[in-house]
């Protein structure tokens, strides 16, 4: 993949993990709403889509952050990175889906109408709530192929490393180490014993 290198790689995270902390605060905030709408009617399915999105958003910042400010943690681990985002990801994918059958059976009262009116009954809360699940639904769809799309990367640039002569498993993506050459990963002892002129990639911040 000679289109990545370390810097772009940095970027590629901090946009994941920025976009999906912005995207489930949103959906935290509308299946609370439909909750309190609902006053509990849809128990299941605002529920779990609020708990995912809680889950996600307590754990991404401290992932990052943690890895920012304390290189080794076994919290930036890559093999953490991928198994945590996975779980995450599976967790949207049921979030959208449920959400998705939820929205069908509402529109099975009115197969004709798919636009969240349904004429008299749609003033008010009927109204905001359709349209508040077609926003779960939208938003748990694009967070389960934003986490996928990246744990995917990771994975292959993890297998690629490792099939270059060296694991990549326990080192953070951030330190760049993940798509560094072989020769150029080395351990302490090695580093201590290179010549002085030996320059290393730039480690991007």
């Amino acid at each position: 993949m000679a289109f990545i290198n370390p810097e772009t790689l940095s970027t590629i995270r901090r946009f994941t993990f920025a976009t999906t902390v912005v995207f489930s605060l949103i959906v935290i905030c509308v299946s609370a709403d439909v909750v309190s709408l609902t006053n509990g009617f849809f128990s299941n399915f605002p529920g779990f889509s609020l708990a995912t999105g809680l889950i996600t958003f307590v754990t991404i910042i401290p992932m990052y952050f943690i890895d920012s400010f304390r290189q080794g943690s076994v919290f930036s681990y890559l093999v953490v990175e991928i198994g945590w985002l996975t779980v995450l990801w599976i967790f949207w994918l049921t979030s959208g889906s449920y959400a998705a059958w939820t929205d069908d059976q509402i529109i099975a009262l009115d197969p004709a109408e798919t636009s969240c009116n349904f004429g008299i009954f749609g003033d008010g809360p009927v109204s905001q709530v359709c349209h508040e699940i077609k926003a779960i639904i939208a938003f748990s769809f694009l967070l389960w192929l934003l986490l996928m799309g990246y744990t995917i990367l990771l994975l292959v640039l993890g297998v690629r490393a490792q099939g270059g002569g060296h694991s990549p498993w326990k080192s953070s993506v951030r330190d760049g180490t993940l798509l560094y050459p072989a020769e150029i990963v080395r351990s302490p002892a090695q580093v201590e014993a290179a010549p002085a002129s030996f320059s290393y990639p730039p480690v991007p911040i």
